[in-house]
């Protein structure tokens, strides 16, 4: 069955998001575009990585349903590279 994406109905936050039938969830902030990034949530039925996040960050929407067509392995490997990354940027602001 091939992957359909549906916007969602604004939920009253400053949050949009796009739901697939498969299980991702994409979520940004319309509002503050194009700092926000896009975020793709992996299905919720996927295991959990340590180390990773259960999801990982586009530029824009497209490549964001784009990211939704790799492979497995290779979306933990960039939630990995998030994980990583935001913990160093953490860390370095704690020493500073």
């Amino acid at each position: 069955m091939p992957r359909r994406w549906k916007k969602q109905p604004p939920d009253g936050t400053n949050y949009a998001y796009w739901e697939s039938n498969d299980g991702f969830v994409i979520e940004t902030k319309p509002r503050f575009r194009p700092q926000i990034p896009y975020t793709l949530h992996f299905p919720k039925d996927w295991p959990k990585q340590d180390g990773a996040y259960p999801c990982t960050d586009f530029q824009t929407l497209a490549l964001a349903k784009a990211g939704a067509e790799l492979p497995q392995d290779k979306l933990f490997e960039f939630a990995r590279f998030d994980y990583a990354r935001s913990h160093a940027m953490l860390a370095s602001g704690a020493a500073s």
